[in-house]
């Protein structure tokens, strides 16, 4: 449908295969844990927009937010962040960007493999904490049946 960017890192489709497969594996890793931290659906989905709402506006696209900043500390926490950042690192966005006077180059973007290893790595980690968490959420879940059942 459109020619793909000339990525200097990475084939574009593989690179972003890998990006698109690592985000949907995170996203669902917080899916799974926010479904185990809550006792009914409706509870789970009064919390979706809390959940996505900082996603959306710490991911780096709607608002630039200075190294060291708050917001630039908090985006880490967010699936989104690393998920832009390696797509704006396989596309090279900063190149785009050079010759607009709206966008502004930014290290998020940057196209190299420490970066986009960053990136990748980060999903990694978002995705073993949130499984994490929800092994231990399940596991208590299953020892207060077990003492309930017993006792």
């Amino acid at each position: 449908m459109f020619e793909p960017p000339d990525s200097n890192l990475i084939n574009w489709y593989l690179g972003f295969a890998i990006t698109t497969s690592l985000t949907l594996i995170a996203s669902t890793s917080l899916s799974l844990m926010l479904s185990a931290s809550v006792k009914d659906i409706s509870k789970g989905n009064s919390l979706l927009p809390l959940l996505m709402i900082p996603q959306i506006i710490l991911s780096g696209v709607l608002f630039v937010f200075e190294p060291g900043s708050w917001g630039s500390k908090l985006s880490w926490l967010t699936l989104s962040r690393w998920s832009v950042g390696a797509y704006g690192a396989l596309a090279n966005v900063n190149l785009i960007g050079e010759s607009s006077s709206i966008f502004k180059p930014s290290e998020v973007y940057a196209s190299n493999w420490h970066n986009l290893s960053l990136n990748w790595l980060m999903l990694l980690l978002h995705t073993m904490a949130y499984l994490t968490i929800t092994l231990i959420i399940q596991k208590k879940k299953d020892i207060l049946v077990l003492s309930n059942k017993s006792g």
